[in-house]
């Protein structure tokens, strides 16, 4: 009984990873024959997978390239054209 609860503490507590060096009889290779039965020529076969290119994305310039400016400049009076917090001439 002692060797039993020491082996359960073991798989319960100890480190674990999917393969075990001490497998569960009937337990962890029920998927064995499966795999023994497989033809390997069909594991030798690639999925070749067409590449595609990505869309350029637009910059600003393209983006308003047709459309026309016009600069419009609005002149101030000479009070807003001085500083409310150091009085300096503003541009």
């Amino acid at each position: 009984i002692q060797e039993q609860v020491d082996y359960l503490t073991k798989k319960l507590f100890g480190s674990s990873s999917e393969r075990r060096a001490d497998d569960i009889p009937g337990q962890q290779n029920l998927f064995d024959e499966a795999e023994m039965e497989q033809n390997p020529s069909l594991l030798e076969e690639e999925t070749v997978i067409k590449e595609h290119t990505r869309k350029k994305k637009a910059t600003h310039e393209d983006l308003f390239k047709g459309l026309k400016i016009e600069k419009v400049v609005l002149p101030l009076p000479e009070e807003e054209k001085i500083c409310p917090v150091c009085g300096t001439q503003l541009v």
